[in-house]
């Protein structure tokens, strides 16, 4: 095959899940030759992309965020046409510009992949002081994207209820590796808690210890280890002064994946409580982390998440605004012995359904079609 497909992204490090792992790899494997456009900080850390024979090409980390939201369509554009690559894929809103370029003046196909519901998330960026303003960006955003999106040769979502919003959707959600389920349920901490990931307000992470804490007056001694780095300053302050006054809160630190793997799968409940318009409708990867580790998840009970994991029955949904009801509803179904057997068989039963082997198909279903080989 001698079909070159070229990654493009301004905002996500080299060695991205869903961009390098996942979707590069599986297009690697199958054989298309690929290239990888995206910040590049660490040529040690970034060394397995090329190892696995995908190019990788660095983009510039712009610090000024007005200065990179300008300058990134036209610097990644520039880049991406000299690769002269049958199919272009890109991963940012900020490239949309990027794309229609790329549509406009090339014979390439050019793919949009839609990780998050960008216009709805502009509502929720303080870095826009005025909230009118957040409205009207958002708006405006929502246009434009609808507008860009009519020339693209197809668009990736990850949500089911985003294949109407876009011409031409294509579902390619974001699940874990099959190879990394862990169905084994013995050698954990029968009461320990834990969270990795992004440490912030938006992730509920000062709400997630007063939830634990709650909690750890019904069952005491009960731990609660957390994995990554802080997102602001403030957060970060209020977090470690409780792991100061509560030794049974631990912090770890940022922690690469294997060795936080090896955290997760001695856990028994993992914490994923999100806040904010972002999270309203969009189920965190997180959530499917812990499935695949074997950690029951313990999220935030908006709608959809409602639907989709406590219709099947393995997580535990609470709100994480009202720490003393939260902690009270987890400890009546951990401490039920068949509540908690059933959460956890559920868990097993779950775990191949949400995993990327099945929607891998889809994203070379989409390679195979535009390039009139399937």
């Amino acid at each position: 095959m001698n079909i070159k497909v070229c990654h493009l992204s301004s905002l996500h490090p080299v060695l991205d899940t869903r961009i390098y792992f996942k979707e590069c790899k599986s297009l690697a494997e199958t054989g298309y030759r690929v290239v990888l456009i995206a910040v590049s900080e660490n040529q040690t850390t970034d060394s397995p992309a090329a190892e696995s024979g995908i190019e990788i090409i660095p983009f510039p980390r712009y610090k000024n965020r007005l200065k990179r939201i300008l300058l990134s369509p036209f610097k990644m554009y520039s880049m991406a046409r000299k690769q002269k690559a049958d199919f272009y894929h890109f991963h940012d809103p900020e490239l949309l510009i990027t794309g229609i370029l790329l549509k406009w003046f090339t014979r390439s196909r050019v793919i949009y992949d839609i990780h998050e519901d960008y216009a709805k998330n502009l509502l929720d960026k303080e870095w826009i002081k005025f909230k009118f303003l957040r409205k009207v960006t958002g708006k405006l955003f929502y246009f434009f994207e609808k507008w860009v999106s009519r020339w693209m040769s197809a668009n990736i979502v990850v949500l089911p209820h985003w294949m109407d919003k876009f011409p031409r959707a294509v579902l390619v959600r974001n699940y874990p590796f099959l190879e990394q389920m862990t169905k084994n349920r013995d050698n954990r901490d029968e009461d320990s808690f834990v969270y990795v990931g992004t440490i912030g307000s938006k992730r509920c992470a000062l709400e997630m210890i007063r939830v634990f804490l709650e909690l750890r007056k019904l069952i005491p001694g009960i731990r609660f280890r957390i994995i990554g780095n802080f997102f602001e300053k403030a957060v970060e302050a209020a977090v470690l002064d409780y792991v100061r006054r509560f030794p049974e809160i631990e912090y770890l630190g940022y922690l690469p994946f294997p060795e936080a793997r090896k955290v997760l799968v001695r856990s028994r409940y993992g914490f994923v409580l999100y806040a904010g318009i972002k999270y309203s409708e969009n189920i965190p990867v997180k959530m499917y982390e812990y499935l695949a580790n074997g950690v029951i998840p313990i999220f935030s009970s908006f709608d959809d998440f409602k639907y989709n994991i406590e219709s099947e029955g393995w997580g535990i949904g609470v709100n994480p605004l009202e720490p003393v009801n939260a902690a009270q509803r987890i400890y009546a179904i951990i401490t039920d012995s068949e509540k908690l057997n059933t959460l956890e068989e559920n868990i097993k039963k779950y775990q191949a359904k949400y995993s990327w082997e099945s929607e891998k198909e889809e994203l070379l279903g989409i390679y195979k079609r535009l390039s009139g080989s399937g």
